[in-house]
C-alpha cells in the first residue's frame, strides 16, 4: 500500500512511496520531505508544517 504526501491547503500530490525497494532510504519522514522539495507547496506556495496527528489518514484496500 502507498504512502501519499499531500498538500493539505491544495491537496497536490508532493510524494509518493509505492513500495520497498523503491529507493534505498524507505519512507521520508516530514522533515526529510521538506527538506527535498523545500519549505512551500510547489501548487499553492503555502508553507508546509509538519502534520498533526489527526489530519493524518490511514485507508485500506477496497
Amino acid at each position: 500500500m502507498p504512502v501519499i504526501y499531500r498538500c493539505g491547503s491544495c491537496g497536490k500530490t508532493l510524494f509518493v512511496f509505492r513500495s520497498v525497494g523503491q529507493d534505498s532510504f524507505g519512507v521520508p519522514t516530514p522533515d526529510e520531505l521538506f527538506s527535498k522539495i523545500g519549505s512551500r507547496c510547489p501548487g499553492c506556495g503555502k508553507a508546509f508544517s509538519k502534520p498533526r496527528l489527526d489530519r493524518v489518514k490511514v485507508m485500506g484496500r477496497a
